[in-house]
């Protein structure tokens, strides 16, 4: 029996990149930072423009959004199992910068 291999959170976090809505992002550029704790720890962000985004491993210099979250609860957003908007209420992750793309990441890069 072949194991299944449940993709990292960079691998998440890359595939946002590939479902990036240009036009649901309203010419919003800079950089998302995500800062992963847990089983998979580290750092990695989105450079949007307004034509696309880019992943990329490490740390942006002077991101607009920080995500601080662990990585079983990311891991758990992006699969459905807990919705975007029931983290940002119940304080699954914090969040620090400009706070308008945190809200619209579901509608921005088309997950939830």
């Amino acid at each position: 029996m072949a194991e299944s291999h449940e993709p990292s959170c960079f691998d998440l976090v890359a595939g946002l990149a590939a479902q990036f809505d240009p036009g649901a992002a309203r010419g919003q550029e800079g950089e998302i930072q995500f800062f992963f704790s847990g089983g998979e720890s580290g750092a990695c962000y989105l450079r949007l423009t307004k034509s696309g985004c880019t992943f990329h491993r490490g740390e942006a210099l002077y991101p607009k959004l920080t995500l601080r979250v662990k990585a079983e609860v990311w891991k758990a957003i992006m699969r459905g199992d807990l919705s975007w908007e029931k983290a940002m209420m119940e304080r699954h992750f914090l969040a620090t910068g400009n706070f308008p793309p945190l809200a619209q990441m579901p509608r921005i890069f088309r997950f939830g």
